[in-house]
């Protein structure tokens, strides 16, 4: 089964070494390092809206809507020091503005909107109107966690039923692999595509603490079996499924924004999950990435103080159990 943990997150994602693609947002073409923002922006993404803040419980993203309006993941608290956009500077909240969207059944959700005192002067943006179609394209954009500039790989066995991991040289034999974060953060793009709930539905409600309505994205297209092989994962990965800078969530991403192709915010990061027992601050192909659907909260985002939108991340970790992969319970 799945359990979930807080945590504020930043986004990793594949090597040349191990797929022959880009990496995402902790990313670089060999070691991690490329994307960079504010230089090399995709075409037609706001990246430049995404910011960074810190408080006692550590680093955080958040999402400039417009209008000084701006979209934090709750469970990442508020800035204690105002909130640093790369292009921009840094600029304090007004001390005023602090709103909790809502569910439909007026539970509170993980997403939080908080004004600045004065205006970045950075451009206002588009909520999306309708969840992405599954397989839709995705830009994931925050400030989280860089990654190891090399790939790490694990054998998975389970003596006496105890899960246990093994780092391994061997990458053809492995069963798992991934990225280790890095102590630093730094503030990338990098892509994926929408995975729905995994079980060809839109969307589904992220339980627990963040109570927030999601779909997912996921680092690689899976194997098939109760086991996800990653020498299986390689093959689909590269197959179907990856994108040029495949991008996966990890510490220091919560808030951080998610873009559709047309440039229009569908959601912001909230939360990944990882695999049973494993090695913890890692990024391991199979896992997935949750963000907040904000055509569901539009009309709370469009209520205020015109022009506004939204934009998703928070960050969050979770264990996965190494079966086959289910719906996390609303």
């Amino acid at each position: 089964m799945r359990t979930r943990l807080l945590l504020t997150f930043s986004l990793a994602s594949a090597s040349t070494l191990l797929v022959g693609r880009a990496d995402g947002t902790i990313i670089g073409p060999g070691d991690g390092t490329g994307n960079s923002l504010p230089a090399n922006p995709p075409a037609g993404i706001a990246v430049q809206n995404v910011g960074t803040y810190s408080n006692g419980a550590g680093p955080a993203s958040a999402t400039y809507l417009g209008n000084r309006y701006v979209l934090i993941a709750n469970h990442a608290g508020l800035p204690s020091g105002g909130i640093n956009f790369p292009t921009v500077g840094t600029f304090a909240l007004d001390g005023t503005t602090d709103q909790l969207l809502t569910n439909s059944d007026t539970s509170n959700t993980d997403l939080r909107l908080v004004r600045l005192a004065t205006d970045p002067g950075l451009p206002t943006l588009t909520i999306a109107s309708a969840t992405p179609a599954i397989g839709a394209g995705l830009t994931m954009v925050g400030g989280g966690r860089n990654r190891a500039t090399t790939p790490t790989y694990y054998n998975i066995t389970a003596p006496g039923g105890v899960v246990t991991w093994t780092a391994t040289a061997n990458s053809a034999s492995a069963s798992a692999g991934g990225f280790a974060w890095a102590p630093s953060n730094g503030i990338r793009w990098g892509t994926n595509t929408n995975d729905g709930d995994g079980q060809g539905g839109s969307r589904f409600r992220l339980g627990g603490a963040f109570n927030v309505d999601v779909f997912q994205t996921d680092f690689y297209e899976s194997g098939t079996g109760p086991n996800y092989s990653i020498a299986n994962a390689k093959n689909d990965f590269l197959a179907s499924g990856s994108t040029t800078s495949e991008a996966q969530a990890s510490q220091g991403d919560s808030g951080g924004a998610v873009f559709a192709a047309d440039g229009s915010l569908v959601g912001i990061m909230h939360a990944i999950d990882g695999f049973t027992n494993q090695p913890s601050e890692l990024a391991l192909f199979g896992q997935h990435t949750f963000i907040s659907d904000l055509s569901v909260y539009r009309s709370q985002l469009s209520a205020v103080p015109e022009p506004a939108v939204a934009t998703l991340a928070v960050g969050m970790t979770g264990l996965l159990a190494l079966r086959r992969r289910r719906r996390l319970p609303g």
